[in-house]
C-alpha cells in the first residue's frame, strides 16, 4: 500500500527537491546527513554556552545545526516559519534529539519561547512549540505550556546588530498569569527556540524564569549562527 501511495502521491525533499523514497520523511537521507551539525551537545563550554556567560546562569546549551544565510538549514526554517510546515521542525527536532539523548539528562520540562500574539495569529502557530513537541517525542520529557508570556511585540531581529537585538527584546517576556512558581521550584527546564544569533531572545526569555527558587535552566535552539 505504501508503494502505491508513494507512486500516486509522490513526496519531495524540502531541500534538494528529490523524490522521497519509502521510509524518508520531509528530507531525503542524503540531505539529512549533510546538514551542518554543531556537535555542541558533546562539548563542555561550547560557543553556544559562552553566549550566556556572565548574563544568565545556565546549566548547558546546545544547537543542532549551524545557520548560514541561504544555506540548507535556512531553507528548512523558511518552510517551517513561512510556508505553514511546522511539522518539518517537529520531525527534525525528534530525529536529532534521538541522536543526542545525553544532552537531555535530568531535564524535567521543555518550554518553548513564545512569539508575540500578532505574529502567532498571522502565522497560525509558534514554530518553537513544534520543536518542543519533537524533543518531547524523542525523550519523553513533558512540554510545559503557559509558563512565559511575550508582553512586548518586538520587531524582527533579522537586520539588527547585537546591541539592537538586546534592546529590542528587553523586558519582552514575563511569567504567564496562570503560572504557579511552585510548579518549577527546584526543577531543571529546557528553553527551546528556532534560531540563536546573539542569544538576546533566549536571554530575555530566561530572565523571568530565574525568579523561580532553585530553578536550573538549559538552552537549545534548532540552529545557531556560527560564532
Amino acid at each position: 500500500m505504501k508503494n502505491v501511495l508513494n507512486f500516486l502521491f509522490p513526496r519531495y525533499c524540502w531541500i534538494c527537491g528529490k523524490r522521497l523514497q519509502i521510509g524518508e520523511k520531509h528530507l531525503c537521507v542524503q540531505c539529512l546527513l549533510n546538514l551542518p551539525l554543531t556537535h555542541y551537545h558533546s562539548q563542555l563550554s561550547n560557543p553556544m554556552e559562552q553566549l550566556f556567560w556572565g548574563l544568565i546562569p545556565i546549566e548547558r546549551a546546545n544547537a543542532f545545526f549551524f545557520y548560514e544565510k541561504e544555506g540548507r538549514v535556512s531553507q528548512i526554517l523558511y518552510h517551517i516559519k513561512y510556508y505553514n510546515h511546522p511539522e518539518v521542525g517537529e520531525y527534525i527536532a525528534e530525529t536529532m534529539s534521538v541522536e543526542q539523548l545525553s544532552f537531555f539528562k535530568d531535564i524535567d520540562y521543555v518550554i518553548a519561547v513564545p512569539i508575540n500574539k500578532i505574529r502567532k495569529r498571522k502565522r497560525g502557530y509558534n514554530q518553537s512549540d513544534y520543536l518542543a513537541r519533537g524533543i518531547s517525542k524523542a525523550t519523553g520529557i513533558p512540554v510545559l505550556d503557559k509558563v512565559l508570556s511575550r508582553v512586548v511585540s518586538t520587531d524582527t531581529q533579522t537586520r539588527k546588530n547585537r546591541q539592537e537585538r538586546a534592546e529590542n527584546v528587553f523586558s519582552a517576556f514575563t511569567l504567564h498569569p496562570s503560572f504557579s512558581i511552585d510548579q518549577l521550584r527546584n526543577k531543571h527546564v529546557l528553553l527551546v527556540d528556532d534560531v540563536c544569533t546573539t542569544g538576546a531572545t533566549l536571554k530575555a526569555a530566561a530572565e523571568p524564569l530565574c525568579k523561580v527558587p532553585g530553578i536550573r535552566i538549559s538552552i537549545l535552539s534548532m540552529a545557531v549562527v556560527k560564532i
